[in-house]
């Protein structure tokens, strides 16, 4: 089975293991590695990929950006995510950004298998634990995330509202007007339905957005 694959991970040990394990069940793949999502980006310019899987250490508005891409450019990549936790959240704008299969590090090897082999076939993959955080999620009467509906950059900025800065330092940070700033988080607030600070600081920590932002 010729197959090209993409791993991205930044810990080289996850890499390696990563990589010796998919050439121990695939023989007829062939991988690449990045320790970075900029990396990672080069070599999708010039490589064809079947498979991206990534390893993720902080869920950020990068990862998200990045699964957004592949799905837009190579629609045909199937693109895998290995979360550290099965936040909901996370997995939500995972599948919304384009990912196909989303397992945590707590997944047995034979997990990983079975969600390589469903991804390479054309199918999607979640590990159980996934599926119970999501079922618990739907359970307990939320059905969706009011940040669910936010663009990437507003997210970026509904998380940097989130971690107390203010839309001056924002503005910065992102090389953006202050005046698209302010649009962004009107925006926002119109989506959400959350406007002032501390509800949206609140809101961060109770989905588990300031831990897993850059």
């Amino acid at each position: 089975m010729k197959k090209t694959v993409l791993i991205i991970a930044e810990h080289m040990m996850v890499g390696e293991f990563l990589t010796t394990f998919l050439q121990e069940q695939f023989q007829g793949f062939t991988i690449f590695r990045s320790i970075s999502m900029n990396e990672a980006r080069e070599l999708l310019h010039s490589v064809s990929f079947d498979l991206v899987l990534a390893d993720v250490v902080e869920f950020d508005i990068s990862v998200l950006s990045i699964i957004k891409e592949i799905s837009l450019k190579s629609p045909k990549t199937r693109c895998l995510v290995l979360g550290a936790e099965a936040n909901p959240s996370w997995i939500d704008r995972a599948m919304r950004a384009g990912a196909h299969g989303f397992l945590t590090k707590t997944c047995a090897r034979d997990e990983i298998l079975k969600a390589v082999q469903a991804l390479i076939q054309g199918r999607s993959h979640l590990s159980p634990d996934v599926i119970q955080s999501l079922s618990d999620h739907i359970a307990n009467g939320r059905k969706g995330f009011p940040h669910s509906v936010l663009s990437p950059r507003e997210l970026e900025i509904f998380v940097q509202i989130g971690q107390g800065n203010s839309l001056k330092k924002i503005s910065t940070e992102l090389k953006l007007s202050p005046s698209t700033v302010g649009v962004h988080k009107h925006n926002i607030n119109k989506k959400t339905g959350i406007k002032s600070t501390a509800k949206i600081a609140h809101y961060c920590i109770k989905h588990g957005l300031l831990s897993s932002a850059a």
